[in-house]
């Protein structure tokens, strides 16, 4: 992207690996911009997820002019143009308002949560008194009904007499939903709560990033660091491929009783150090009789993407 005069305003790549990565584990993306780091100022965008063997994954990067909601839009836009019109599941970023807005306009259906490790931060900023800090962490955590949430939280405002519209603590209610655990119990987030990820690869990329290189430079230096998450991959590939591995948990796992349904069937299932906890696990199946899906009430499986001991 130029503007009129043909100055760079941004600039997105990636090849066919990125592709054929974001095919196979682009359900959850992880972006924010880097610092500043090359001769012309302009932030770096990675676009990050995690693979089969929970490493890192790189989808793309973007160099943009201004952080701003045309700079995010056209990068979005342009991000999934190159990845054939498949929007991500669920997003994690920052709190950059220009980036949730990009969001919302470009990826409307996708589930969008910010980072905890920078709500963690901002906690520390602007709460002083511990007993509250403590208990807006649990909404930051701990799952609840939604209008259970919505109660809670109205007894804890009146309770610590949070009455200025102004706070950061009412400007996080009204962000509730991008932030929450409430609203996001069950959904595709493959076990990531924070974008570190992202930020453990910018500070790889910091490692011998030099603020004079040029934007080929730092290309080419990013994809340097992309051949080396590569080449782990590839190694963890192997080792994967010639170990055996004993899935310990389902051991645990007994079945109490099978419900039979047409088209499906219910398997009502405990574990022996879990007490009188019961799991019901459904499989759907096929008019040919061939599994069509699975499910179990723990969600492991929607949530984390990985099948559960019970299944």
């Amino acid at each position: 992207m130029v503007d009129g005069e043909g100055h760079l305003k941004g600039l997105f790549w990636c090849d066919s690996q990125c592709l054929l990565d974001y095919e196979a584990f682009g359900d959850v993306v992880v972006f924010d911009s880097t610092y500043k780091t090359n001769r012309y100022n302009l932030p770096l965008v990675p676009f990050v997820g995690v693979n089969h063997h929970r490493s890192t994954v790189i989808f793309g990067c973007g160099i943009i002019s201004h952080e701003n909601i045309e700079s995010y839009v056209w990068m979005l836009h342009t991000f999934s143009e190159a990845m054939i019109q498949k929007h991500p599941v669920s997003v994690i970023t920052d709190g950059d308002l220009a980036m949730q807005r990009a969001i919302r306009l470009v990826w409307p259906n996708s589930s969008h949560r910010l980072c905890i490790w920078h709500i963690e931060q901002n906690i520390v900023r602007n709460v002083k008194d511990d007993v509250v800090k403590d208990e807006f962490r649990s909404f930051l955590y701990d799952c609840w009904p939604i209008e259970e949430t919505e109660t809670k939280w109205l007894q804890f405002l009146d309770k610590h007499k949070v009455t200025n519209k102004e706070s950061w603590l009412c400007q996080m209610y009204d962000t509730r939903e991008i932030w929450c655990a409430s609203y996001h119990a069950g959904k595709c987030y493959l076990g990531l709560r924070s974008n570190q990820r992202s930020e453990s690869l910018n500070s790889r990329i910091h490692m011998r990033l030099d603020r004079k290189m040029t934007l080929l430079d730092m290309v080419r230096h990013v994809d340097h660091c992309l051949s080396g998450l590569r080449a782990n991959e590839a190694k963890l590939d192997t080792d994967a491929l010639q170990s055996e591995f004993n899935i310990k948990a389902a051991k645990k796992c007994f079945l109490i009783e099978i419900e039979d349904g047409d088209n499906m069937s219910e398997y009502i299932v405990g574990r022996k150090d879990k007490g009188d906890m019961m799991y019901f696990v459904k499989c759907e199946f096929c008019d040919e009789g061939n599994l069509k899906e699975i499910s179990c009430s723990c969600r492991k499986l929607q949530s984390i993407g990985t099948p559960c001991s019970h299944i």
